[in-house]
């Protein structure tokens, strides 16, 4: 029996959303991990910069030290700004609902004795909107500066 062209339809957008979610899971991961890591080393880099400069009386330790002070500042208020460690929980989120319907269908379309309905196809496309409204609600309430 050919398969529902909907239900093709609704498991390649499962599978171009899973991927588009794990590229950002991604990034923001990445992203998340350099604005913790990088502003620490600075303020560390800084804090050993000033009290060398004052044990060994070099200024241009201290202008290594305002500068690091400087950059970490910046790159705390970019994270702020883009939110990278809630988008990345954001997509967490949407990647697990995902993964969670394409499982349920493929789940379903095991009893092979008894296709897949037009009104089951409906809901897992329902179920797919409902994901991808999530996921953009998800995204706006992350990087919402109010």
């Amino acid at each position: 029996m050919p398969e529902n062209p909907q239900l093709s339809y609704v498991k390649e957008q499962i599978v171009r959303e899973i991927g588009l979610y794990t590229e950002r899971k991604k990034f923001n991961r990445k992203a998340a991990f350099g604005f913790t890591v990088i502003p620490a080393t600075l303020a560390a880099t800084a804090t050993v910069s000033i009290g060398a400069s004052e044990k060994l009386e070099n200024s241009w330790l201290a202008i290594i030290a305002m500068i690091a002070t400087g950059i970490a500042s910046i790159l705390g208020a970019w994270e702020t700004l883009f939110a990278n460690r809630k988008l990345w929980r954001v997509n967490n989120f949407a990647l697990t609902s995902l993964y969670e319907l394409q499982s349920d269908i493929a789940y379903r379309e095991a009893a092979a004795d008894c296709p897949i309905s037009q009104d089951e196809t409906d809901s897992y496309f329902d179920r797919l909107k409902e994901i991808r409204r999530d996921g953009e609600v998800g995204y706006n309430k992350a990087v919402s500066t109010d």
